[in-house]
C-alpha cells in the first residue's frame, strides 16, 4: 500500500469487484434455474469507492471527489434506464420504484443534484454538490473552494458557488426537524 505502487492497490481493488460480479452471476444463474429471472429486478449498490493516489491520498472517506464519491451502482434485468446525472440514496426508492413500473407516465424524476460532507453535518470538513455539470467542494480547513468537471479531471480553484451552502443549510434544517 505505497504511492509507488498505484497499479497493484488497483489490481487488487479491481479484483474485489470482480468477485462480486462473480457473486452476482451465481445469483443470476440461480434464479434462472428456478425460472424467477424474468419476475425479478436486481440493484447493486456500493457506498463510495476507494481513492488510489488519484489526488495524491490514498484512502477512503478521506476526500469529496468523482474518484471516492462517485455511487457505484448497477441496475439488473430491467427495461429502465438508470440515470446519467448523480442520484443520491435518498432516491434509492424511486429508482427501484422506476425500474419496476410499466408505463412511462409512472416514472418519478429523480434530482440529478447531490449534496456531500464528511464529518458531522453541523460541523463537516468538506462540503459538495455533485450536478449534471461536475463537483463543487468547500473545505472548512483550508477555506478552499474548488471544482472537479467530471471522473478524472483535476480539482481545481473556484469561485464560491452559493447553492451548496444553500443544500448544507437545508439539510441542518432538515436534521433539526428530525427529518435526517
Amino acid at each position: 500500500m505505497r504511492a509507488e505502487n498505484p497499479k497493484g492497490i488497483l489490481r487488487t481493488y479491481m479484483n474485489a469487484a470482480r468477485l462480486a460480479d462473480n457473486g452476482l452471476a451465481m445469483i443470476v444463474s440461480a434464479l434462472d434455474r428456478i425460472g424467477a429471472r424474468g419476475n425479478t429486478v436486481l440493484m447493486v449498490m456500493g457506498d463510495h469507492g476507494q481513492e488510489i493516489f488519484d489526488h495524491g491520498i490514498l484512502g477512503h472517506g478521506t476526500n469529496i471527489d468523482y474518484e471516492e464519491y462517485q455511487t457505484l451502482g448497477k441496475l439488473c434485468n430491467s427495461d429502465w434506464v438508470a440515470p446519467t446525472a448523480p442520484v443520491g440514496e435518498v432516491e434509492i426508492i424511486d429508482i427501484l420504484h422506476n425500474a419496476l413500473v410499466r408505463s412511462p407516465r409512472d416514472i418519478q424524476p429523480l434530482r440529478g443534484e447531490v449534496l456531500c460532507y464528511m464529518g458531522p453535518i453541523e460541523k463537516p470538513e468538506q462540503i459538495g454538490l455533485f450536478t449534471a455539470s461536475g463537483l463543487v467542494k468547500y473545505n472548512f480547513k483550508t477555506g478552499a473552494w474548488t471544482r472537479q468537471s467530471s471522473f478524472g479531471a483535476q480539482l481545481v480553484p473556484s469561485r464560491p458557488e452559493f447553492p451548496l451552502i444553500w443544500w448544507w443549510e437545508s439539510a441542518l434544517i432538515e436534521q433539526a426537524a428530525g427529518k435526517l
